[in-house]
């Protein structure tokens, strides 16, 4: 009998044990057709049977021009799986203020399921800063349009937990953690045994406990509940004291990188507890707690330094100690900082990491400490420190950290900055001190579209790896394609070493690198060849950042197995927001001596906000503002010379028709 509208049915009815064989992809391909025929209904059976656990099984290209497309480009379902791309880093540059806006446009849609994807963003920090209560709002709103959504109901009752966002409620928590608990929600078992354990009740802590080691062998759940058992089982806690079964749990907790279980398993074996003594695996125990963090575990490593390894004929090593004492002293132990106290105060001369010591100094002289006050007073007669700025170059210049943090927007850079900074200065202290280090590659490649900042903070970079002493001289070298190929055979080596020879002891800056891999017979080959042996030879003292639009410069890195293995740190540049270019735009009127007139500020405002909005792929984000600028400071120009009488006032002052 033919088909009609009255008695048609899609497949995921007519025929439900055949659609539940079907693939993720097959069931993407026909609700999508079905949404071109009109059928309303599979919208929702799409966010059903596409989901952020599952819709990396559709080949990303599939799946964002379809995103793209027109009409199903204005659906709440379309963002929303734009959101899961840019989240996940899916045939795009990860990028989580990308992610957020995407959920955000699905949520003006009128999108339910991209409530739980807002309040995660705004309980972890992606994309922005930190917002309990705009994540508390998501979550209960997701848990009250969604009751059968276990990990919203998770991530809740963690804000109830700890009181953020919402009063802290533990009753409530243990509520909605139950909830999540019977949906089959595996990291439910550890946080039900938190609670159970916050409440006295050791006997059914040890029994979530449990399901949460028992269920999965991978999550972080499981190592945090290996650890708790742990602990209940060394204080005997509505259980039978353990020394041996306590040590099993804190082993496997510390190989699955839980610091305090690190810190346990080293005293068990300094001590002989539930194993047999071993002072050696309890030093390599303990730091590697101290380097995770513990500050018992840093305060123990000083004492050691301090005292010299007797075993293995290691002698008493001040500066180790000092170090050690002050990163635990920091972290509030205050045993550490009494012994920091009294190195300081009894003349000894040692090294001082500025950056990490400077607050401890300054809480340590509060108190009356006289070695710290001396040392203050010392390091700002050198210049080492001011009120401005807590790090500062050794001739007391302006620091190159200083000028990063100067920079407009860019906080998601200034902290992926930070972090390699302070991962290299780590390694760097621990090869002076005569520690294992680990082998860090600086290379780096940097995306994102014209004028984001790129050449800036390559520059600034390379003066902070002056400044702490991984590079000699510091210099950029700025080149494109055609600073480094030339037009004949055996020329584009000679022009390439040239160029890393200029910037030998410094960073050199490839801009628009995926041009030197064109297809055909091209001499670009020729400079990466060279590029990638001399990155090698050269790695103690040159530095190469890469940089481009992101998709062309993903292409680039992976077209060649030598400059995969060598760029493995990515840093993106997003686009200005209208506002951060209206700052970059006063910033400059500040630097050169110029005031806008209000309505001139208001108009300003008003053009650079069209010019986001309309943006197209010549769009250059500050490099367009600083051309805007200097039209305005021309159009300016011509208005005021026709005058005989200039005063200081008209020369500085801007108005709305010079804007134009």
């Amino acid at each position: 009998m033919k088909l009609t509208i009255d008695n048609y049915k899609p497949l995921y009815e007519a025929d439900p044990a055949h659609w539940a064989e079907m693939s993720v992809e097959a069931k993407f391909d026909y609700l999508t057709d079905e949404i071109k025929k009109g059928n309303n209904d599979a919208r929702f059976h799409l966010s059903l049977q596409v989901t952020k656990q599952n819709f990396k099984s559709i080949p990303s290209e599939k799946l964002i021009a379809w995103c793209h497309k027109m009409p199903y480009a204005n659906l709440p379902i379309a963002s929303l799986f734009l959101g899961f791309c840019y989240e996940c880093g899916y045939g795009v540059q990860q990028d989580y203020v990308k992610a957020l806006s995407c959920y955000e446009n699905a949520n003006q849609k009128g999108s339910i399921d991209s409530l739980y994807y807002l309040g995660e963003m705004y309980r972890l920090g992606m994309g922005t800063p930190v917002n309990y209560q705009k994540a508390a709002a998501y979550l209960t709103d997701t848990v009250k349009y969604d009751t059968s959504n276990p990990k919203a109901l998770v991530s809740l009752a963690l804000l109830y937990m700890e009181g953020n966002g919402v009063e802290e409620n533990q009753d409530k928590a243990l509520e909605l953690m139950t909830e999540a608990n019977i949906l089959n929600d595996l990291s439910s078992y550890y946080y039900m045994g938190v609670l159970r354990e916050k409440r006295g009740e050791c006997s059914e802590a040890v029994k979530y406990y449990r399901n949460a080691h028992k269920f999965s062998d991978v999550s972080e759940e499981h190592a945090l509940a290996a650890y708790r058992l742990g602990v209940i089982y060394e204080e005997g806690q509505g259980i039978i004291h353990d020394d041996s079964k306590s040590f099993v749990y804190y082993l496997e907790a510390a190989q699955k990188g839980i610091v305090d279980a690190q810190y346990r398993v080293a005293t068990f074996f300094e001590n002989g507890r539930g194993t047999d003594t071993d002072r050696r695996k309890a030093r390599t125990w303990y730091i590697k707690a101290a380097m995770g963090g513990n500050p018992k575990a840093q305060l123990y490593l000083g004492e050691m330094y301090e005292d010299g390894f007797l075993e293995e004929n290691i002698k008493p090593n001040i500066d180790a100690a000092f170090s050690w004492y002050i990163r635990a002293a920091i972290a509030g132990e205050q045993a550490a900082s009494e012994k920091a106290e009294y190195i300081l105060s009894h003349g000894y001369n040692v090294h001082m990491d500025i950056g990490e010591a400077l607050d401890w100094l300054r809480r340590s002289a509060a108190n009356g400490n006289q070695g710290a006050i001396e040392e203050l007073e010392r390091l700002k007669k050198v210049n080492a420190i001011d009120e401005k700025s807590d790090i500062q170059t050794t001739d007391g210049s302006h620091s190159a950290m200083a000028d990063l943090d100067e920079l407009i927007g860019m906080e998601t850079i200034k902290k992926d900055v930070r972090e390699l900074i302070n991962l290299v200065k780590m390694q760097k202290l621990r090869r002076e001190k005569g520690m294992k280090s680990l082998p860090v590659s600086l290379h780096m490649v940097f995306t994102g579209n014209p004028g984001t900042g790129k050449t800036t903070v390559a520059r600034i970079m390379a003066d902070i790896y002056r400044e702490i002493g991984v590079l000699s001289k510091g210099q950029l070298v700025e080149v494109d394609r055609a600073g480094l190929v030339a037009g004949y055979v055996g020329q584009t080596a000679i022009k390439t070493q040239e160029k890393i020879d200029e910037a030998n002891g410094g960073i050199l800056f490839i801009d628009e690198a995926y041009t030197l891999a064109k297809k055909g017979n091209d001499y670009g080959q020729e400079a990466i060849d060279t590029l990638i042996n001399l990155m090698e030879k050269r790695r103690d003292n040159f530095i190469v950042i890469v940089a481009g639009y992101p998709d062309l410069m993903k292409e680039f890195i992976n077209s060649n197995p030598g400059l995969k293995s060598r760029f493995n740190k990515y840093i993106h540049f997003p686009d200005y927001s209208s506002e951060e270019l209206v700052q970059i735009f006063m910033s400059l009127c500040d630097k050169y001596e110029y005031r806008l007139t209000d309505e001139a500020a208001k108009v300003i405002r008003e053009k650079i906000e069209n010019h986001v909005k309309n943006k197209n792929e010549q769009f250059s984000n500050g490099r367009d503002i600083r051309n805007m600028f200097e039209t305005i400071i021309s159009n300016q120009a011509s208005r005021v010379m026709t005058d005989e009488n200039i005063s200081d006032e008209e020369l500085m002052t801007i108005n709305e028709t010079d804007i134009g």
